[in-house]
């Protein structure tokens, strides 16, 4: 995985795991291919997932708990986007809480294909790409 740039990548990174999301790191020691960051919401059928594969393609959604999938592959979600890594955490780090009137609700099946330069499937980690998974629980520093 390319070094995270900006600066701004890191500090929204350490937001997430302030805030308790459980990250997978994907990849063999010393060269994670993605960082996956994620959240179950306690009174909710959500989940807020991120694959995190570098600066210019990270994917975010909020996924239907309730249903089939993991967060390695969701099959449904109610909100996604992907872009580069700042755009795509700062967006899922505004996202309403799923209890919020303005929170979207409405389950749909994310699209698969990504366009160019970076083809592929949004959202989708290969069984190829998990075959070296490291977990590693949220650590605050003081």
């Amino acid at each position: 995985m390319p070094r995270l740039d900006p600066f701004a990548a890191e500090e929204l990174l350490l937001w997430f795991v302030e805030r308790d999301f459980a990250r997978h790191v994907i990849g063999p020691p010393g060269d994670p291919r993605v960082i996956v960051l994620f959240h179950c919401w306690a009174d909710h059928d959500y989940i807020d997932v991120a694959h995190v594969r570098g600066e210019v393609r990270t994917e975010v959604a909020r996924v239907v708990n309730n249903t089939v999938g993991t967060v390695y592959q969701p099959r449904w979600v109610v909100w996604h986007y992907w872009g580069g890594i700042v755009d795509a955490l700062e967006a899922l780090r505004n996202l309403p809480d799923p209890g919020h009137p303005n929170a979207p609700t409405r389950p749909y099946q994310p699209p698969r294909d990504l366009p160019d330069p970076e083809p592929g499937a949004a959202l989708w980690i290969t069984h190829h790409e998990t075959e070296h998974v490291r977990i590693r629980l949220p650590q605050l520093r003081f």
